[in-house]
């Protein structure tokens, strides 16, 4: 018997105690969704883009460390051409 796996769709969440944050996977934070900064089931943050001289940043490569930092990420964005 086969069994149905069912994935949804893409986000990044980072926790930290009763801290998190869930993100598009570029960084974004969508303000139409349930995406945002939370602190104890506080929403602080609902909407996060980031733009230069009116364009917005592209995803260039991100990563989350472990070891000495863990739940630490890092994004690296350049302007759209």
């Amino acid at each position: 018997m086969a069994m149905e796996v069912i994935v949804g769709p893409p986000f990044i969440t980072i926790t930290r105690g009763n801290t998190f944050v869930i993100s598009e996977p570029d960084g974004w934070i969508n303000a139409s969704t349930d995406q945002g900064f939370y602190s104890r089931d506080t929403r602080y943050v609902s909407k996060f883009e980031i733009f230069v001289n009116r364009q917005r940043l592209l995803l260039q490569n991100s990563g989350v460390s472990s070891g000495s930092s863990p739940g630490r990420t890092r994004m690296f964005w350049s302007p759209t051409a």
